[in-house]
């Protein structure tokens, strides 16, 4: 083999080290974990999209407070904080490049719709098919 990586060759080795074991329970837990918060925040985008007083436009509208049409990180930040959710610099910075589609600093309303659509087309359909309700200032 030429040092290439192969998934199989590490799955069949045999004694493992009592590191590695404890890597790999580390890692497995970490996973669980992940899936367990990505399968919470569905459920919770599930039900925001049955609330017929949510939809994604007023949302965005809410943190795009001088509707320039994007939403920046200290935008993002004070949003989430008149929620009671108080992000650190990091944390918004991760939640900017998970969803920053073309890594700018800003959220669009796309980069918007992916962070807070449920992935499910059903849902999804239900919360893309509301009529916004926000009135703009004059």
């Amino acid at each position: 083999m030429s040092g290439g990586y192969s998934g199989s060759s590490v799955r069949k080795s045999g004694a493992k080290s009592p590191a590695k074991t404890a890597e790999n329970e580390a890692l497995s837990k970490a996973l669980k974990e992940q899936m367990d918060i990505d399968k919470e925040l569905e459920a919770c985008k599930n039900e925001l999209s049955l609330r017929s007083d949510f939809n994604l436009l007023d949302a965005f509208r809410f943190f795009d407070q001088q509707g320039k049409g994007y939403v920046t990180k200290t935008e993002l930040k004070d949003g989430f904080n008149y929620f009671e959710i108080y992000p650190t610099n990091s944390e918004a910075y991760l939640i900017m490049r998970k969803y920053d589609r073309d890594n700018d600093g800003l959220l669009r309303y796309c980069d918007f719709c992916d962070m807070m659509a449920p992935k499910s087309q059903e849902y999804s359909s239900i919360l893309n098919d509301r009529i916004p309700t926000y009135v703009e200032k004059k």
